[in-house]
């Protein structure tokens, strides 16, 4: 009898009712439960989908890979009471009880809106395993002025590393000196520390041990350590920003993952619950209190994955329009396109996969500003979350996107709780003008991502596609992928597609999230280990990987296999292995007893967030969350907007200083921006990135010295003796170990014996004639004397490209304006 399995559960529940259901509709509800328990239908568990936006919080419920419900809540301030509204709702709407959901997938930007905001970070130490090496860059050198403030807590350069082979050591550990290093923390109060070690992803023994004597020393209880390994791969510099980053969070991410989980046990959930990650795979909630950084990019493959699974197409343009911003990517075979560059969240450079997405501030919440001259501008900032208050269709004053196309007729006339006559009127002309800028910005979104000029199949997904007229569209509310190809109203557009549940896309790319595992590592090959040895080792690892996270073994297959040589490096072969596989999920749970939602929500208040939308940091002056070249997302899903809906920076001219007396050119900290983009191409995808590069150029010219590039053709003279640096060796391994700083002062000073003894004409072009022990006394004062004229670039191209600035910088001797491979 259903009725009394009910009374039965409540007895067993402490007297706890089903928060969702009555008991006058439990019969109906329990009865699947009763025949499953009885072996005559097998029970599916639901799987719930949620996703916190800037504007709505999400959430739909699958079952059998269909949707059975979906419900919108506002995002509120505290992030848990949205999330509680919009589950309650969508349960409540499809009758699934408690008992009947086996896992609930979450895709949030608490985290990223914390590194855009400069808000709740902690100040992180970071423990540098090198020797000798890497000095020449140290920690938090690329961040911002103002995140570097709020998370610079400071870094010891300790001994330890190891090659790239992962056993031999650059130098042994020094326990006594890591025990050092933890008193100078524990004495600056500093309660986040970053372990990072040269190649410990190849080997992270090293990592682990300074890990356990940090805890030692510190406490356990009191400090969170983040070792590198455990994070990303190859990489330092990169890999340790993305650790300081998770370290920063590591506070908030404890206190925000205790709040969700709060807010599913007032709602009497008991199943567990997993993030979405940047891949669009999930993560455990203990995993994520880890690693909160991985969740920085789920909005936007989310929202792609989403559209992939209702419209049917695996090759297409999504456009994913919120209430601030319209972000735009590709799917290819259902996945989203990955961005080729490094990424960066924050302003940060990091070294994480993500979708390349192009970001324009274009949303349901973007204001419009009619101008004297009849056009109007469209965001980038918006009411946001406040879009139910303050657009003028909700009986607000501002005038919005969507106050114009409920004006435009579009068919969603439902939408809002005043009409627009009398004073929220909207002139004719205002929303005609509105209209053609929203088709305007749409279609130049699309061509932005586009690799070819054919056109494209578009799927328009997002709360705010509403705003898109219904006249470009070829299928809305329908399988696209029977659509006919009638072609669309949007320019470069071939099928313009809005699926049925558009408006939560992102919460259903949430739901069908699947668990990965993943491994990067360098081997070296040899007579009892093969090319199909390594791959083979690797592939089972990261399926046991995937295994432990969650994912059912017999569903695991892999996605990713790359093995790649690495250049003068003979047998070294870089493996990279992701395989994904589906959530275990098990039969209902039952019912679980927790702290009520009022104080669940009361915990989060002063965690804020979500609410904050990508527009926010604009107008504060702050970076986007992802470069809108290389990743982005919808309102708060890791992504930035546009300066001006859609537009980019404005190009400056540069205008070249040249030194008065000489005639050189003096090289600015922009100058080297540029020249290391130019050296980057010339490299033609070869001898490394010039961006290690860079960053000590810059370096130099922040401490107060001064690049100078001289003109052959004026400066050069026939027996000037000029210095061709540059490294040799693996681009890998430098990206990896990075230079110590000295080595090619090192290099000059060890030729000064030999360029005095052979005589010629020096500096300036003058005769060498003082005695053999004045030029020595003369070149230990000054670095890189010599006898050297000009510094010479051996080849512009790659990493090598940027070595004779910091050359020139550090000797005070001029860089010639020529490369020793004629480019």
């Amino acid at each position: 009898d259903p009725d009394h399995l009910h009374e039965e559960l409540t007895r067993e529940n402490n007297g706890h009712l089903c928060p969702v259901c009555s008991c006058a509709a439990a019969a109906a509800r329990f009865e699947r439960v009763v025949r499953a328990a009885n072996g005559s239908m097998v029970a599916t568990a639901v799987r719930i989908g949620v996703d916190v936006g800037g504007t709505n919080t999400d959430c739909v419920l699958l079952r059998n890979d269909t949707v059975i419900s979906s419900a919108k809540a506002p995002t509120t301030a505290d992030v848990t009471e949205g999330i509680t509204h919009a589950v309650r709702r969508a349960m409540a709407s499809a009758g699934v009880m408690c008992e009947e959901v086996g896992a609930i997938m979450i895709g949030t930007t608490h985290f990223v809106n914390a590194v855009v905001e400069r808000k709740h970070l902690s100040k992180v130490a970071v423990l540098r395993l090198a020797g000798p090496a890497t000095r020449s860059i140290s920690p938090f050198c690329t961040f911002p002025a103002e995140l570097r403030r709020e998370v610079e807590g400071g870094a010891w350069f300790l001994n330890g590393g190891f090659e790239m082979n992962g056993a031999d050591a650059i130098e042994e550990l020094d326990e006594a000196e890591v025990r050092a290093a933890c008193r100078e923390v524990r004495a600056r109060g500093l309660t986040a520390v970053v372990v990072v070690g040269v190649f410990s992803p190849i080997n992270g023994a090293q990592e682990d041990r300074v890990a356990e004597l940090v805890r030692s020393e510190l406490g356990a209880d009191r400090v969170q350590v983040t070792v590198s390994h455990g994070l990303a791969g190859l990489g330092l510099l990169q890999r340790e920003n993305a650790c300081i980053l998770n370290a920063s969070l590591l506070a908030l991410s404890r206190k925000t993952l205790d709040g969700f989980d709060g807010a599913l046990r007032a709602l009497g959930l008991a199943c567990p619950f997993y993030l979405t990650q940047n891949d669009g795979t999930l993560m455990s909630s203990e995993s994520a209190r880890a690693l909160p950084v991985l969740t920085f990019a789920s909005g936007p493959t989310n929202s792609m994955r989403g559209a992939a699974f209702l419209s049917g197409l695996k090759d297409a343009v999504v456009c994913d329009i919120g209430g601030t911003t319209c972000d735009v990517g590709c799917l290819v075979q259902g996945f989203p396109r990955q961005a080729a560059a490094e990424v960066s969240v924050g302003g940060v450079r990091t070294s994480f996969r993500m979708p390349q997405v192009h970001s324009v501030g274009l949303g349901g919440g973007s204001l419009v500003r009619p101008r004297a001259d009849g056009s109007v501008t469209l965001g980038p900032d918006s009411v946001g979350f406040e879009l139910l208050t303050r657009a003028r269709v909700f009986g607000g004053d501002e005038l919005t996107v969507t106050d114009v196309a409920v004006a435009h007729c579009i068919g969603r006339g439902a939408i809002g709780t005043h009409p627009l006559t009398g004073p929220r009127a909207v002139p004719a002309k205002v929303v005609d003008a509105a209209m053609q800028e929203v088709r305007r910005i749409v279609e130049g979104a699309v061509d932005a991502v586009k690799l070819s000029a054919d056109d494209v199949d578009v799927i328009i997904v997002g709360g705010g596609s509403v705003i898109l007229p219904s006249a470009v569209l070829v299928a809305d509310s329908a399988d696209a992928a029977d659509a006919a190809d009638t072609g669309s109203g949007l320019r470069g557009c071939a099928r313009v597609i809005r699926p049925a549940h558009h408006d939560v896309a992102n919460a259903v790319g949430a739901a069908i999230a699947q668990i990965s595992g993943s491994v990067d590592r360098v081997v070296m090959l040899h007579e009892t280990c093969t090319r199909e040895d390594a791959t083979g080792a690797a592939k089972a690892d990261a399926v046991a990987k995937a295994v432990a996270a969650g994912a059912t073994a017999e569903t695991v297959e892999v996605v990713e296999l790359d093995t790649l040589p690495i250049p003068y490096l003979g047998n070294a072969l870089r493996v990279k292995v992701k395989v994904v596989g589906d959530v275990a999920i098990s039969a209902p749970a039952g019912v679980a007893a927790g702290p009520s939602a009022k104080a669940t929500c009361e915990a989060m208040a002063d965690v804020g967030g979500a609410a904050t939308t990508a527009a926010a940091a604009v107008a504060a002056g702050l970076p986007p969350p992802v470069d809108a070249s290389s990743g982005g997302a919808e309102e708060n899903k890791g992504g930035g907007t546009s300066a001006a809906g859609g537009g980019e920076e404005a190009w400056v001219e540069p205008v070249p200083v040249f030194e008065a007396d000489t005639g050189y050119w003096l090289v600015s900290e922009r100058d080297l921006e540029m020249i290391a983009l130019g050296a980057g191409i010339l490299g033609t995808g070869g001898g490394g990135s010039p961006y290690l590069g860079k960053l000590r150029a810059q370096e130099e010219l922040r401490n107060g010295r001064r690049i100078r590039v001289a003109n052959p053709a004026l400066h050069l003279r026939p027996n000037d003796l000029c210095a061709p640096v540059g490294y040799m060796g693996a681009p890998t391994v430098l990206e990896e170990k990075l230079p110590g700083g000295d080595e090619s002062r090192a290099a000059m000073a060890a030729l000064a014996p030999l360029i005095a003894n052979g005589g010629g004409e020096g500096v300036g072009g003058k005769q060498q004639t003082k005695k053999k022990e004045e030029r020595e006394e003369e070149e230990e004062e000054e670095e890189g004397g010599c006898g050297v004229g000009f510094i010479l670039c051996c080849e512009v191209g790659g990493s090598n490209s940027m070595e004779p600035m910091v050359v020139g910088a550090r000797s005070g001797l001029p860089v010639l304006d020529a490369d020793g491979m004629g480019r």
